[in-house]
């Protein structure tokens, strides 16, 4: 599977859009992701392997108060299936890092994959 494709296998079952670099729809609740690439895996004096870093961005709608109501509880249980995800596909234990505006929380997710493909 290709780099692409694994992300949003990854991702689609728990967050239903997934979009690469940026997404212009009508969801409230999406993600984008950007990766890049170095070689890894040396041998023979070329890389055999491509290590990817990738960061997600889940966006979603900033619901002030949150603190105790259903909502962080769903958001919380999303966060573990995501990550449960991202692990079932290899990727690596992902830092997290909050980010957004008063509008929308963006939940950063930050790992790694190593692939074959070019």
């Amino acid at each position: 599977m290709r780099i692409n494709q694994t992300i949003e296998a990854a991702v689609l079952p728990v967050i239903s859009v997934c979009e690469q670099e940026q997404y212009a729809g009508e969801a409230t609740e999406y993600v984008v992701y950007t990766y890049n690439r170095q070689p890894a895996g040396f041998g023979d004096n070329t890389g055999h392997f491509w290590l990817y870093n990738v960061t997600l961005h889940w966006w979603l709608p900033f619901e002030p108060g949150l603190s105790g109501v259903p909502q962080e509880a769903a958001v919380a249980a999303k966060l573990r299936q995501l990550l449960d995800n991202l692990e079932a596909f290899d990727f690596t234990k992902p830092s997290i890092a909050p980010g957004g505006d008063e509008e929308c929380m963006d939940i950063i997710l930050e790992c790694q994959w190593l692939g074959s493909d070019v």
